[in-house]
């Protein structure tokens, strides 16, 4: 393509440059000779654009300042096809909607962009030979691999590939930059215009002014990356406040508007943060009370040299120390059962914490011996004794029943059923099968079994469990010694 570098636009010095990376300068360079670079040219010099929003937004400036056009690659098609007609270049200033409506009015000088026979086959050879994402990644950069095509061909085949591949991008941050970028910024002049006219109820005023600082909310938003919110959410948090701040600024004060707007775009997406960044919401006013005692435990720090205590922190917040520790407690950040542990991050978090209610191998190994134990000495009982031992431990059921009802089952008194109780339980220390049960260990937890006392139709009345059986098995205590609540009588 030839080259008509406009006389306005300044030649960049070397300590203008130097800081920049060499594919930003080389993209300057080529903006320069063309007069306009593409977005996504501009995107594929600056990767990660979440994380190097200050170098994209001085790429923009830059490119402002030298009055080179940033347009679109569907826009770049219509400015080469007019070079190609033989028509005059249009102007960076020139609406693209107008170059685009001129070119659908100008019908017999409308050009084929396929004018070489080989075209297909070498776009063809192209993906064949670059990786799909490779070509996304630098998209208006790379150069063409065939030596003997022209350079205004190779340009032109790679924007056409670009107007597919952009398509498949679903890069939302890279998008939303790409859509502000073309918004034109405003000089101060223009923005005390805007204002008065937006005070007498211009809707369309208020909407230049927002979207010719968006690049503001930008700036300010990278800022408080990593806080719990991600970046776009941030972004529009403050284009939340931006709007309040075209609401409410007064050009009579004679201050600049992205002075006034930035102490709303900070303030809304502060507030967001503390709102919605966290799992487990706390309020405002709290967060605004942990952020006071972070600052004041990072200067005493400094002026200690070490870790200031709860007390000195109480002292310098004119607070007490339960509420100090308290709001330490409830500062600290919540995290996820499932993180990645390790550098080839293959364990998780949750697999090195301990669950206290399950049973650990020994434990379960004991309680199904004591349960073998138990229903060979029950086999020596009679009938009788045996329903007794089972209904008053809750053995079947794990519900234990009083000496009443017990009593009741078999028609005689409660003082009955407990001598026939502690002739039996006598009989089963004494059986071979004691003496395995107390080597085992101690009494089994009521993990499994249902607590004494919890009955479907009267929680007030309180019977024997397994457990207790246990222990009167293996400890030779009687019923009386038991904390086992006695029916009325």
């Amino acid at each position: 393509m030839a080259s008509h570098p406009r006389k306005f636009i300044a030649q960049p010095t070397d300590d203008d440059l130097k800081h920049l990376p060499e594919s930003v300068k080389h993209l300057i360079k080529k903006g320069r000779e063309q007069r306009y670079v593409t977005h996504q040219e501009i995107m594929a010099v600056v990767p990660n654009a979440e994380e190097n929003v200050e170098l994209l937004d001085e790429v923009y400036t830059l490119l402002v300042e030298l009055g080179i056009q940033v347009i679109d690659v569907k826009d770049a098609l219509i400015w080469e096809k007019k070079h190609k007609a033989g028509l005059a270049m249009p102007e960076p200033t020139q609406d693209l909607t107008e170059i685009a409506a001129a070119e659908e009015d100008d019908d017999d000088t409308d050009m084929d962009l396929d004018d070489d026979d080989e075209s297909d086959a070498q776009v063809e050879k192209i993906d064949d030979e670059n990786d799909l994402m490779e070509v996304v990644a630098t998209a208006g950069i790379a150069m063409s691999k065939d030596k003997d095509q022209s350079e205004a061909d190779k340009g032109r085949r790679k924007r056409e590939r670009e107007v597919d591949l952009l398509e498949i991008s679903n890069d939302s941050v890279r998008m939303y930059l790409s859509e502000i970028g073309r918004v034109p910024l405003i000089d101060a002049k223009k923005e005390v215009e805007l204002a008065r006219r937006i005070r007498k109820g211009d809707a369309g005023a208020k909407q230049q002014l927002a979207e010719a600082n968006l690049r503001l909310v930008v700036s300010i938003a990278k800022k408080y990356i990593g806080r719990g919110l991600s970046f776009l959410d941030l972004i529009q948090e403050g284009n939340i406040g931006l709007f309040r701040a075209v609401e409410k600024f007064d050009p009579e004060r004679g201050f600049k508007f992205s002075t006034y707007a930035t102490w709303w775009i900070r303030q809304a997406i502060t507030r967001a943060i503390a709102d919605q960044a966290r799992t487990i919401r706390i309020p405002v006013h709290m967060v605004e009370t942990i952020n006071k005692l972070t600052h004041t435990q990072r200067r005493l720090v400094q002026e200690l040299g070490r870790e200031p205590t709860v007390e000195e922190l109480s002292v310098e917040m004119e607070m007490d120390i339960k509420k100090v520790r308290h709001i330490q407690k409830i500062s600290q950040d919540i995290i996820s059962l499932e993180s990645p542990v390790g550098s080839e991050e293959d364990s998780k978090l949750g697999d090195f914490i301990e669950d206290e209610e399950a049973i650990n191998p020994f434990e379960a190994t004991n309680r199904q011996l004591r349960k073998e134990n138990v229903h060979a000495m029950l086999e020596f009982l009679t009938p009788r004794e045996r329903k007794i031992i089972e209904m008053r431990f809750g053995l079947k059921d794990g519900i234990g029943h009083t000496l009443e009802e017990v009593g009741k089952e078999f028609g005689v008194t409660r003082e009955r059923i407990r001598q026939i109780e502690a002739k039996v339980l006598q009989k089963m220390r004494d059986h071979p099968r004691s003496m395995t049960i107390r080597e085992h260990g101690g009494s089994p937890k009521r993990v499994g079994f249902a607590p004494a006392g919890k009955y479907p139709s009267d929680a007030s009345r309180s019977g024997a469990s397994y457990v207790d059986f246990m222990r009167m098995l293996e400890e030779d205590i009687e019923e009386e010694d038991l904390d086992i609540q006695k029916p009325a009588a």
